[in-house]
């Protein structure tokens, strides 16, 4: 008589599921494509900053204030240079002391069981406010002294020109982008969390009323 075959036998294999190696594939790609993002913008504002400076080297004020003495465009690239380091120091700084002030709220939050206060949210909100209306006043500057100058034409083939054209250029895709990304965001935030503001205030309102029943 033929010998039955074992359960262990007759059991089928078990499907097998995706690699384990998937998510640390899309983690190191995606971690390598905000790597070569960031490398492209640094390394451009490198060689931006170079150009400017070399324009402005090359064609002094006075050899510009006689080429075309309404303009000044000289002085429009050494401010865009200044303000946007300037700009940059700033935006470290409080993004350094917001987290520290966010920071100790929650401890001091966590320790006295009283809400915290959105001092790091509105120091943050201020600065890009500040940012954004200096992007705004650089372009609006820009605009008048490429297309509101009518001598400015007579400094075509130098570099400082070149300069104008590109800072412009530069200077409108960044104010259209800073635009569209607050629109797409706050369309997001409206359509996956239409209740996150009224979420908020609820539990604000709530840990006031526990703090005043203590």
């Amino acid at each position: 008589m033929a010998a039955l075959p074992s359960s262990s036998t007759t059991q089928q294999a078990p499907i097998p599921g995706p690699p384990k190696q998937l998510g640390l594939c899309t983690f190191c790609a995606t971690c390598g494509a905000i790597c070569c993002i960031t490398t492209v913008v640094s390394g451009s504002s490198i060689v931006f900053l170079v150009f400017t400076i070399l324009a402005l080297v090359r064609t002094s004020y006075s050899e510009q204030q006689d080429e075309c003495s309404t303009s000044q465009v000289w002085i429009f690239l050494l401010v865009h240079i200044l303000s946007g380091i300037i700009l940059s120091c700033a935006c470290r700084s409080t993004r350094k002391n917001a987290n520290q002030a966010s920071a100790s709220s929650e401890s001091q939050q966590a320790s006295t069981s009283q809400p915290s206060s959105p001092t790091s949210t509105t120091t943050r909100g201020v600065s890009c406010d500040i940012r954004s209306c200096a992007m705004i006043g650089l372009l609006v500057w820009g605009l008048y002294e490429l297309f509101g100058v009518s001598c400015v034409q007579s400094l075509k083939g130098t570099l400082l020109y070149t300069m104008l054209q590109v800072t412009v250029a530069l200077d409108i895709i960044g104010v259209v982008t800073t635009i569209g990304l607050i629109i797409g965001l706050r369309a997001l935030i409206t359509r996956y969390f239409p209740n996150a503001k009224a979420t908020t205030a609820t539990d604000g309102q709530d840990k006031r009323n526990i703090v005043i029943s203590v």
